[in-house]
């Protein structure tokens, strides 16, 4: 019979002391995020954002539908009633859009009362910004920023 020799070889791994496979580092040892984890971020915000963006417009929408029909809206309608005299149709009255842009106002500062009130539209990140929603009767949607991005655009 043929004598084998056994060769004593084992599996050695060197990478990052403590890293554990399958593990991606998103921080360094400081807790600052690394460039792949300000992105990663970034993406879990915006995933979180478009998550609750249709959720915080119906509840603000009728929170502020709920606070403008009846007793408000005929004030409001009477008021106005007097700029359309002589007009079949309130839209051919050339005051027309001045009611509307009262009107859209109303709604927007209700609107956004109500997400003032509501906790869902704050989100703080892992980096520790803090976006706040807010709706914007300029372009009719809620948008998202944070304080600094918010007073900048209220400088405007």
């Amino acid at each position: 019979m043929e004598e084998r020799k056994v060769n004593n070889q084992s599996l050695a791994h060197f990478g990052v002391l403590g890293m554990k496979w399958g593990i991606r580092r998103f921080q360094n040892k400081d807790g600052s995020l690394t460039p792949t984890g300000k992105k990663r971020d970034l993406k879990e915000i915006n995933k979180e954002i478009t998550k609750r963006n249709t959720d915080l417009f119906i509840k603000s929408n009728n929170y502020a539908a709920n606070r403008i029909n009846g007793r408000w809206l005929e004030e409001f309608n009477k008021k106005w009633s007097t700029a359309f005299e002589g007009y079949d149709n309130w839209q051919s009255s050339p005051k027309y859009s001045e009611y509307e842009n009262a009107y859209i106002k109303n709604l927007s500062s209700l609107m956004n009362e109500s997400l003032r009130n509501n906790p869902k539209s704050v989100i703080k990140t892992k980096l520790g910004s803090t976006y706040t929603a807010r709706y914007l009767e300029q372009s009719g949607n809620i948008v998202w920023a944070t304080s600094k991005e918010w007073n900048e655009h209220d400088k405007k």
